[in-house]
């Protein structure tokens, strides 16, 4: 018996040995904190934060409740007024209305005939005299729309590209998505007061930048007068001027003339208050200022808060090349890597900076000169899937946006800093193969399902270990009954 215990001893703690092996070199191979490497990127995922910016005094007193000033080229913010607030935008909404009638514009010369929809406006609602069954070019609807600010017109293109004014909305919405903008929602292509109807300062400077890139926009909106054609319901020709003082040839306003703006739309209701969006260029800075519900006698301020915002950056703002700075690497797990990978499949990407400049003003990108890790990168590999092998050094697998702040300075690339063969190609030895696939799929086992195999295995071989004392046990009279009988314990007594 005695030897039989010593036995079944040696048995545990052999098993509790070799359950202890792999436990204990899992142990070994899970990292510290201090050491735990990045995670495989994905979608959204921030590599670098930035503290939140301490406040500071306004660089330039702006009396409109919301007000923004942007970088025309980049998209870069350079000054932010409750930029993000939703407001009313009056007839700034025609950007919106404009920008959709000139992408889709073939012949300008195109006559269409005037509906019902120009019926039904007001006095105080400005037009620019259109009859129902009038015949119309859509030149003249255009500049009609985005010079003097006629409602009538607007309501016009609206019907003619869009079929009604609902399907004309619904194409303004697409456009807000397609922008990738939030905060923006339209029902008319005029601005008339809706509930339903607002926007921000910041994603109407989005649209604005968007439509200045379309060249008859940006041409039609830099005239500052022009003349309606004669039409079947009007016998003469009539001048139409551009409501924005900056740029209209009118007498009246040429104290507010100034020569570096080159766009874009004014508009007021009671509601919106003031609203003016202008663009400006001088010594090859572009910029777009917005200012939404100034309330002052007469929406003037409007215009030196303009004015204001579009001298501060002519001042202030500065570029800066991307490969100036040093940006850490990027880490992105690549699928069916070959076995052999020497990194078992982890790839390194590089962003691609070479070329790519920023701007912004000039005080934050000294201070982004001497500190880079004070910008947020956000990496989106093979947008958002998975990156399958093989991968070719220098491929571009993804792209980094990379942020001041909340402020977008750039999205550039994300390139592979080496090659990453496919598991394909491996040699097709079934044994080497097996074993190959057991060895990895061991080290996809986490700790805690390797804890809970080995529990299991210890609580296996503690009941095989019970049912092989039992049985013994039970056995153990019998056995040495029969030895008793055969005279075995008389010789070896002896």
């Amino acid at each position: 018996m005695l030897r039989n215990h010593r036995g079944l001893s040696f048995f545990v703690a052999i098993t509790f040995a070799l359950l202890a092996w792999p436990l204990n070199a899992a142990m070994a191979q899970s990292p510290s904190p201090s050491a735990v490497q990045q995670a495989p990127i994905s979608e959204g995922e921030t590599v670098e934060s930035v503290d939140a910016p301490q406040d500071e005094p306004p660089a330039v007193q702006v009396k409109s409740d919301f007000a923004i000033l942007i970088d025309a080229d980049t998209g870069a913010v350079l000054f932010d007024k409750s930029a993000h607030s939703q407001a009313y935008p009056a007839s700034t909404t025609k950007i919106m209305t404009g920008l959709i009638a000139c992408e889709n514009a073939g012949d300008l010369q195109e006559e269409v005939e005037i509906g019902a929809e120009v019926n039904g406006f007001s006095e105080n609602n400005i037009t620019i005299g259109l009859e129902q069954y009038e015949k119309v070019t859509l030149e003249d609807l255009l500049y009609g729309t985005l010079l003097p600010s006629g409602n009538d017109a607007a309501a016009a293109l609206a019907v003619h590209f869009g079929g009604s004014k609902e399907g004309f909305a619904k194409m303004m919405n697409d456009k807000v998505a397609e922008l990738g903008l939030k905060d923006s929602h339209f029902v008319n292509p005029h601005g008339l007061t809706d509930e339903s109807h607002y926007t921000t300062a910041y994603d109407l400077a989005m649209i604005t930048r968007a439509a200045l890139q379309n060249e008859l926009f940006a041409q039609v909106v830099s005239t500052p007068e022009y003349t309606l054609h004669k039409t079947n319901k009007r016998s003469e020709e009539k001048v139409i001027y551009n409501s924005n003082r900056f740029i209209t040839s009118k007498e009246s306003v040429q104290d507010y003339h100034w020569s570096a703006v080159t766009g874009v739309k004014t508009g007021s209701t009671s509601a919106a208050g003031g609203c003016l969006v202008t663009s400006a260029s001088k010594d090859g800075i572009n910029l777009i200022a917005v200012t939404l519900h100034d309330t002052s006698k007469g929406y003037e301020d409007r215009w030196s808060d303009s004015r204001a915002l579009l001298e501060y950056g002519f001042k202030e703002l500065d570029t800066l090349a991307l490969d100036e700075l040093s940006f850490d690497p990027v880490s992105a797990t690549v699928s069916d890597a070959s076995r052999k990978d020497s990194e078992n499949g982890t790839l390194m990407l590089d962003l691609k900076t070479s070329g790519v400049t920023i701007s912004g003003l000039r005080k934050d990108l000294e201070k982004i000169r001497k500190d880079e890790s004070k910008l947020t990168l956000i990496p989106v590999i093979n947008q958002g899937k998975d990156l399958v092998a093989p991968v070719q050094k220098g491929q571009v697998v993804g792209s980094c946006t990379i942020l001041d702040g909340e402020n977008r300075l750039a999205v550039v690339d994300l390139v592979a800093q080496r090659n990453v063969a496919s598991v394909e190609g491996d040699p097709s030895n079934p044994v080497s193969s097996l074993v190959t696939d057991v060895t990895a799929s061991a080290k996809t086992i986490s700790l805690r399902n390797l804890i809970l195999i080995c529990a299991g295995v210890v609580l296996l071989a503690a009941v095989l270990i019970f049912i092989i004392v039992r049985r013994r046990s039970r056995h153990a009279p019998h056995f040495h009954a029969r030895r008793r009988r055969s005279g075995y314990y008389n010789y070896h007594h002896r």
